[in-house]
């Protein structure tokens, strides 16, 4: 059986979870080699695909664009935005060229499953009478329609999620949001979680780390959108961070804006807050350090820093709100992310009981064998099996 991935996500992510995912599947089928696998993207950036060994060969040099940044040199702030408008027309061209490359291999009919790395339909005159399947990572648009106004491929989400032949819920929660949403049939959808490959930070596996952390501090990874309640979370803490000198925010993530600076003066707590660049080598060095993970969200499809948190045994405060809990599952210390007084006396619990740490810590370790990547690409390759008999 062969199966053929397209080029959307490793354009629009130099990392996340979503190119993540699909390089660490195509990682298990090479090693089990029960399904072979062809990913059509020539000129990426991405971090994932950049740094294996199976791709390095593979992708095209950008002319004009670094594929990475060193650290020293990181184009940060305004300027890397002026960077991006520059050179937005050469990324263009590569993306069309990536593009062009997928047609031509759809066309050619010399694969027999098609898995879209994203939701733009353009595939669809190009397919044939093959099977494709689609990973729904969330539903995030749909609950939260007002904070992504002009996204144009929202239209397109019924179209594509009707015309496959099965999709794959990366939670119960998704599976439900699209039960409900878009009204698929339950049979139509197979949830199947996913692994974590992160492991804990040590100098013997990981060599040193040269980021300059605080000695104790509460970690918050990812991205700051409204859903991601990351203002009412600091809120909540802003009284802790100023009356315990020594605990400070450290984030991960694009740099502060103006507003978020503003903000954290109101709180009087500027000072409290560090912000760090971490690749992939370097997060484990951030959980693996930390006195805990806080994860305010409101809304997550799946929830993977509760697994990278587990993973490096750092204990994780978050929100009882969508998928978490199936992630989470007895090993964390859960809040109600509308409440403030939650929020903050949760932290401080997983901060000064030593016992609950420690037991959770543990837990954490027992929740995370729950899930692996061969366990999903297994799944997965069952999912592709299916596809293929109901189709002949």
């Amino acid at each position: 059986m062969k199966v053929l991935y397209d080029h959307q996500i490793f354009e629009t992510q130099k990392i996340g979870g979503i190119s993540r995912y699909f390089v660490e599947l195509v990682k298990c089928f090479q090693q089990t080699k029960k399904v072979q696998w062809q990913v059509s993207v020539k000129y990426s950036e991405n971090n994932y695909l950049g740094k294996w060994a199976g791709f390095q060969q593979t992708l095209l040099p950008l002319t004009g664009r670094k594929r990475s940044y060193e650290k020293g040199n990181r184009l940060i702030g305004k300027v890397y935005k002026e960077y991006k408008k520059l050179f937005r027309q050469r990324q263009t061209s590569y993306e069309q060229l990536n593009k062009e490359d997928t047609i031509a291999l759809l066309k050619s009919g010399e694969f027999d499953v098609f898995h879209p790395t994203y939701y733009d339909d353009y595939f669809l005159d190009y397919l044939g009478n093959k099977p494709f399947v689609l990973t729904v990572h969330d539903l995030i648009i749909q609950i939260f329609p007002e904070y992504f106004l002009g996204y144009t491929f929202v239209d397109k989400t019924k179209k594509i999620l009707d015309r496959a032949d099965h999709l794959i819920a990366i939670s119960e929660q998704t599976k439900k949001d699209l039960i409900d949403f878009f009204g698929i049939e339950e049979n139509k959808i197979t949830v199947i979680y996913h692994g974590c490959s992160l492991k804990r930070f040590s100098d013997k596996i990981g060599g040193a780390c040269k980021l300059s952390l605080p000695d104790e501090y509460v970690l918050y990874v990812g991205n700051r959108g409204v859903y991601k309640n990351f203002y009412f979370a600091i809120q909540a803490i802003a009284g802790l961070l100023r009356n315990r000198p020594g605990l400070y925010l450290v984030c991960t993530g694009d740099l502060l804006n103006d507003h978020e600076i503003r903000y954290l003066d109101k709180l009087g707590i500027r000072s409290k807050i560090k912000q760090v660049f971490a690749d992939e080598t370097e997060l484990p060095y951030l959980y693996t350090n930390a006195a805990a993970l806080i994860y305010p969200t409101l809304y997550e499809g799946f929830g993977l820093p509760i697994l990278e948190a587990f993973s490096c045994g750092c204990p994780v405060v978050c929100s009882r709100s969508s998928s978490l809990t199936e992630v989470g599952g007895d090993a964390v210390v859960y809040f109600n992310p509308k409440s403030n007084i939650d929020i903050l006396q949760s932290v401080e619990a997983i901060l000064d009981n030593k016992t609950l740490r420690n037991s959770n810590i543990e837990r954490g370790y027992q929740q995370l064998k729950k899930f692996t990547w061969l366990q999903s690409a297994a799944l997965t390759e069952e999912v592709y099996q299916k596809v293929l008999r109901i189709d002949n």
